[in-house]
């Protein structure tokens, strides 16, 4: 039996034969390569049984740099329950691929089957905010900005429950996943290269500031967050003949949030791309922030929780949207106890985060009792 893979995965020894390899399914292929499901052959204590894995395989040299660069960057961040493990990587015939935990759906996917706008928000939708920013939070103390939060790669893996508790494990399974297009934080990104997915990507990201920080993903992926309450998504790329990419991204961010004043400006710096894209579009009543919310079948409790969070994390001042752990923090507050029961519990960075971010050990062991 040729052997393609061998790797632990919680420390049960697994094995991918020539014949399980060429029986491969494919689910899916982007930028940085296509997904497969890959069945293996996995012995504990003696006991053999076959699991299912993702293996992400390179189709040409540019993706197989892509899928290098992203196994450097999530070795570099590490382990992390809300984000992904590289189990094994290897050369296949010149093309690298890398073993991945399979999960079962995209909250795109999930979020299209449960449809907003007849059935309300998603099932533990902050559940689902929070596990995602706290993925992010591991991504930022690391010192990397992911640059492509969105649904599509944020990934979902079913229990064996039903009811409330399986949509309550579905909801804190989330990972998010694509870490090819990721860069350190002291990484100069490559002017007038529009990295991201228009909808949802900082107004830094679009203008290809020079340097980004983990405040661009928290505007992403608190973009993303809203299409889990609203009927549509909060941004809308409008078609304009005569208007650039860029200058249709911020437009769509204008009709929501308001023109830009000059402090809003102060921090980005790329003025030059700016000026070449100064936003025309305008914010009426029917297209605020505040009567779009309007749109969440939400209590008034949670409508005035999510004005007051958006309005803060899709500021156009990166200063003034809270960090990814804050966000967090702030989801995981608005969660029922059964929610916060179905969180794993802190790992020791996070509660070294949670202490500072707490005023305190005690304070932070009472916030965060459930998972602490």
């Amino acid at each position: 039996m040729d052997l393609i893979f061998s790797f632990e995965d919680e420390g049960t020894q697994c094995k991918i034969s020539r014949t399980q390899w060429d029986d491969k399914e494919e689910l899916g292929r982007g930028g940085s390569g296509a997904v497969y499901e890959v069945k293996a052959s996995c012995e504990t204590q003696g006991s053999t049984k076959t699991k299912v894995f993702a293996v992400k395989l390179s189709l040409s040299e540019e993706s197989n740099d892509r899928i290098n660069h992203e196994i450097k960057i999530l070795k570099g961040i590490g382990a992390h329950r809300n984000l992904p493990k590289v189990l094994a990587s290897k050369a296949i015939q010149g093309k690298t691929a890398i073993v991945l935990e399979k999960y079962d759906l995209d909250v795109h996917k999930a979020l299209t089957e449960h449809d907003v706008s007849k059935n309300g928000p998603f099932p533990s939708a902050e559940l689902l905010a929070a596990s995602l920013f706290r993925g992010l939070s591991r991504v930022s103390r690391r010192g990397y900005c992911n640059r492509d939060v969105k649904l599509e790669n944020v990934l979902l893996k079913r229990g064996g429950k039903e009811g409330k508790q399986a949509q309550r494990d579905l909801a804190a399974s989330a990972t998010l996943t694509d870490f090819d297009t990721s860069i350190k934080v002291e990484e100069k990104q490559i002017r007038g290269q529009v990295v991201g997915s228009p909808g949802s990507m900082s107004p830094e990201q679009a203008l290809s500031s020079i340097r980004i920080t983990s405040k661009s993903d928290v505007f992403a992926a608190s973009a993303n967050v809203a299409r889990l309450i609203l009927p549509s998504r909060l941004f809308k790329l409008e078609q304009g003949e005569d208007d650039t990419y860029v200058k249709r991204i911020l437009n769509s961010y204008v009709t929501v949030l308001g023109q830009w004043d000059e402090e809003d400006l102060s921090e980005l710096e790329e003025i030059t791309l700016l000026k070449k894209n100064i936003p025309d579009a305008q914010m009426t009543d029917q297209t605020c922030l505040t009567a779009r919310l309007k749109e969440a079948k939400v209590s008034e409790e949670k409508l005035h929780f999510y004005k007051n969070f958006f309005q803060r994390a899709l500021s156009y001042k990166p200063s003034s949207r809270p960090s990814p752990f804050q966000a967090f923090k702030e989801f995981f507050n608005e969660l029922t106890e059964e929610e916060k029961g179905a969180m794993a519990k802190l790992d020791d960075e996070e509660k070294q985060e949670a202490v500072q971010e707490c005023g305190g050990e005690a304070e932070a062991k009472k916030f965060f009792q459930t998972i602490y």
